[in-house]
């Protein structure tokens, strides 16, 4: 399959583009580095309480599932109002 003339232009522009970040990348590390430290410490702990509402989401789902398992088991027994 022969390469066009635009992919071969758009191949060297991105490893110009490429070289020139690689050679860049200490500047942007020692500038950058306190900003992006504070963004993952922040999404890191917007990720833990996501999660942690998820798991009390889920044990709530099975809680409730194990409801309806006893009470389809013991159909006499009034269902207890949720909440």
């Amino acid at each position: 399959m022969p390469v066009t003339r635009s992919e071969a232009l758009f191949f060297a522009g991105g490893v110009i583009v490429g070289a020139a970040v690689i050679a860049a990348y200490p500047y942007f590390k020692d500038k950058l580095g306190p900003v992006l430290d504070g963004a993952r410490d922040l999404v890191g702990d917007k990720y833990a309480d996501a999660a942690k509402k998820m798991a009390e989401r889920i044990e709530d789902i099975y809680d409730t599932l194990a409801e309806v398992k006893e009470h389809m088991n013991n159909p006499e027994e009034p269902v207890a109002p949720a909440g």
